[in-house]
C-alpha cells in the first residue's frame, strides 16, 4: 500500500488467511497515511449536560486512528510491515508502534562512521582493510552521495575478498583496481590528482572523460566542491586546531586531514584564483557564451594547467 490507501482493502488483505497457508504479510509505505499533514485545531462544540453522544463510527474516525485500530488487532497469521522516512513522535500512531510493535529506527551512516562499517563487512570475509585501503574509500565516498552507497560499497567488498584470495590484509592497490569501474570513478581519480597537485594525471583524466562524453558541467560541478572543500580547510586550521577541526567542519577527522594534506600543495591565492575561473566558466556554458564543448573543455584544460603548475 504505498498510495491512497483503501484502508477496509488493507484489513481485508491482513485479516485474509493465506489459500496456500503460511503468512500474509501486508507492507504500507503510503506517506499521506503515515505521515499527514497536521491538521488545523477545529472548534468542537461542548455537549449540553446530560446528552449523552454516540461515539464516532469506525468510517469516520481519521486515517490514522483507523489504521491503528487495524494494527491493534492482528491475526496470528497476519504481519504488518510499516516503512517510511520519518514518522511524528507525538502522533498516537507512533507511541502505540513503539509500545506494541517492533520499532526500528534506521539511521544512516554517516562517512564518519564508514570505517568502522568496512572494517566490520571485510571481517565477514575473514579480512581487514589497512588504513590507506579506508581512506582511499573515503575519498572515493566524498565524490560520490552526500550519504555513503552502502549498497555498492557491500558489493565491492565480495569483490575485494575474491579479487585478494588467502590473502586477508587489503591494500589501497586492491581498493584502487576495483573501484574503477563504479559511478563517479572518473571523478574519484581527478580528485586525487588534484591532491596530489599532478597535471599530468589531471590531463590525462579529463582526456578520458571527454572521450566518454561526460558533460563538462559535471567536472565542473565536481572539481568546484572539491577546490572549496581545501579553502575551507586551508582557511579554518588556523582557527581551529586538532579535533576542533574537524568538528567546525561537519566531517571524520581523516577526511579533514586528507584535505589539509591535499590543500598544503597549495597556495590560498591559487585556489582562489581556480575558482573564480571554474565558476565563470560554469556560468559561461549556463548562459551559451562558452563555445561548443570542445572549446568548453579546452577553456577547463587551461584552468587545470595553471592550477597545478
Amino acid at each position: 500500500f504505498a498510495e491512497k490507501t483503501d484502508l477496509q482493502q488493507l484489513e481485508t488483505q491482513l485479516n485474509s488467511y493465506p489459500f496456500f497457508g503460511g503468512r500474509s504479510v501486508v507492507c504500507i509505505t503510503d506517506p499521506v497515511l503515515l505521515n499527514p499533514p497536521q491538521r488545523e485545531s477545529a472548534k468542537k462544540g461542548t455537549p449540553k449536560r446530560g446528552k449523552k453522544v454516540a461515539p464516532p463510527r469506525r468510517e469516520d474516525l481519521p486515517p490514522q486512528e483507523r489504521l491503528q485500530q487495524i494494527l491493534s488487532d492482528v491475526p496470528d497469521f497476519g504481519t504488518a510491515v510499516i516503512q517510511t522516512d520519518k514518522m511524528d513522535g507525538r502522533r498516537p500512531l507512533t507511541k502505540f508502534l513503539k509500545q506494541n510493535a517492533c520499532y526500528v529506527a534506521c539511521d544512516p551512516i554517516t562517512a564518519k562512521y564508514l570505517p568502522a562499517w568496512l572494517q566490520k563487512e571485510a571481517a565477514r570475509y575473514g579480512g581487514r582493510f589497512t588504513p590507506e585501503a579506508v581512506g582511499a574509500i573515503l575519498e572515493y565516498v566524498e565524490t560520490a552521495d552526500k550519504e555513503p552507497p552502502l549498497l555498492i560499497l557491500k558489493g565491492e567488498v565480495e569483490k575485494i575478498s575474491l579479487f585478494a584470495g588467502e590473502r586477508k590484509e587489503w591494500t589501497e592497490a586492491d581498493v584502487t583496481a576495483l573501484f574503477a569501474g563504479l559511478p563517479e570513478a572518473g571523478n574519484f581519480a581527478m580528485g586525487k590528482a588534484v591532491g596530489a597537485k599532478s597535471g599530468r594525471d589531471l590531463l590525462l583524466l579529463l582526456g578520458d572523460q571527454r572521450k566518454r562524453k561526460v558533460s563538462p558541467v559535471l567536472i565542473l560541478a565536481k572539481l568546484t566542491a572539491g577546490l572549496r572543500n581545501l579553502v575551507r580547510v586551508k582557511e579554518a586550521a588556523p582557527l581551529f586546531p586538532g579535533p576542533a577541526l574537524a568538528k567546525k567542519i561537519g566531517k571524520s577527522p581523516f577526511v579533514v586531514n586528507m584535505w589539509k594534506r591535499d590543500g598544503a600543495h597549495y597556495t590560498a591565492q591559487q585556489l582562489t584564483r581556480a575558482l573564480w575561473e571554474l565558476d565563470r566558466l560554469t556560468e559561461d556554458i549556463t548562459l551559451g557564451r562558452a563555445g561548443d564543448v570542445e572549446q568548453q573543455y579546452r577553456r577547463l584544460e587551461e584552468i587545470l594547467i595553471v592550477l597545478c603548475a
